[in-house]
């Protein structure tokens, strides 16, 4: 019986004997190598029925609507739980983000209003300085001096050094061409 050849319909490349046979053909071929296609899965099941066998018992014969819609109801399942699974692990990352940056957050607050009375000291003190400062000089009547000693008479005057920097040409610049 294995000679009574079969029209089956190929879904995936596979090699028949010597040729490759591609998805969409149509070629008559004897019940055992239809079953050698069958468990390489290259070609389409019987569409009238499709028996479903658990440990050798055939429990229903399905027509292939009917297999095709408990499948897509079974995909719709999988796809919503794995949905849901996935929303849940990233929900729970945003969380502990969210939960790590509003502790930043109250760290940063803490350590501003820190620097803002550290500010507020440090302005006291200046105020507190100046105002010594103001007081000693009124006590003394003369006015404060940046380094101690008399201002220059001449403030215009350019120090020695000033005057070399100026004039004296820099090192490795050329020449000035004469003319």
């Amino acid at each position: 019986m294995s000679g009574d050849l079969i029209k089956v319909r190929i879904t995936a490349p596979v090699k028949l004997g010597p040729r490759w046979l591609r998805p969409g053909d149509e070629p008559e071929v004897t019940a055992d190598d239809r079953a050698q296609l069958e468990a390489a899965g290259a070609v389409e099941r019987d569409p009238d029925a499709t028996q479903v066998v658990l440990t050798g018992t055939p429990v229903r014969a399905f027509t292939q609507s009917e297999f095709e819609t408990a499948t897509a109801v079974t995909a719709q399942m999988l796809a919503e739980a794995m949905l849901d699974a996935a929303l849940e692990e990233v929900t729970t990352q945003l969380r502990a983000e969210k939960a790590a940056l509003l502790a930043r957050a109250v760290e940063a607050e803490a350590q501003r209003d820190m620097l803002q009375d550290r500010v507020l000291e440090l302005q006291d003190q200046l105020s507190a300085a100046t105002a010594a400062a103001g007081q000693a000089v009124a006590a003394d009547g003369q006015h404060p001096t940046t380094g101690g000693a008399a201002a220059p008479d001449q403030p215009d005057t350019p120090e020695p050094s000033e005057t070399a920097a100026k004039t004296t040409p820099k090192k490795g610049a050329a020449a000035k061409p004469k003319g």
